[in-house]
């Protein structure tokens, strides 16, 4: 990779991951833009790899992260001195239909249900809300190996009439349409 950027042409490189974004900040030209993105909270790396990036981000031009809380925890656990730091949340196209979700009870998310994306927090949340509003219900779309722990925990709370797991979907934007998001 250190190859092709001290020959690529580009305008502007962006890396996706802490491995990619060390590498660009680190080879690429100076005629180059460096983006560095993540899709992880500072919380999620090692220390180890918070140490690298920290020593190595500051040669990137942007950092990008997909929510405001992680920019402004990167912001105050990693200052980024001279680099631009933006939150871009992660896009979901518009369905092709004009169903909303918007007069519904229902609260929509979607992702692989693994360790990181915290599914049962948000199980946890609206256990704290479900009394309170009992015609409401929670749809979590997506597979993964925590299926099972999360069924265990909806079950455990008195969910099972509340909160679906709903497995994969294969136009997700319809499921999206369909319900409140939790953003």
């Amino acid at each position: 990779m250190e190859e092709y950027l001290a020959t690529t042409d580009a305008d502007v490189v962006v890396g996706t991951r802490p491995g990619l974004n060390v590498v660009i900040a680190r080879a690429a030209p100076g005629r180059v833009l460096k983006v560095g993105q993540e899709h992880l909270t500072y919380e999620q790396h090692s220390e180890e790899l918070r140490r690298v990036m920290a020593a190595e981000y500051p040669n990137l031009d942007a950092f990008v992260t997909v929510t405001e809380a992680d920019a402004r925890t990167y912001a105050a656990r990693m200052p980024l001195p001279g680099v631009r730091l933006l939150s871009i949340p992660n896009s979901v196209p518009a369905p092709p239909f004009t169903v909303n979700g918007h007069d519904t009870r229902t609260i929509v998310s979607a992702g692989r249900l693994a360790p990181s994306k915290r599914h049962d927090l948000l199980v946890q949340a609206f256990s704290m809300v479900s009394e309170e509003f009992p015609d409401w219900t929670l749809r979590i779309y997506g597979r993964g190996s925590r299926r099972g722990a999360l069924g265990r925990l909806v079950g455990s709370l008195g969910l099972q009439d509340q909160v679906w797991l709903m497995g994969p979907h294969p136009r997700v934007e319809e499921a999206w349409a369909q319900g409140l998001s939790p953003r």
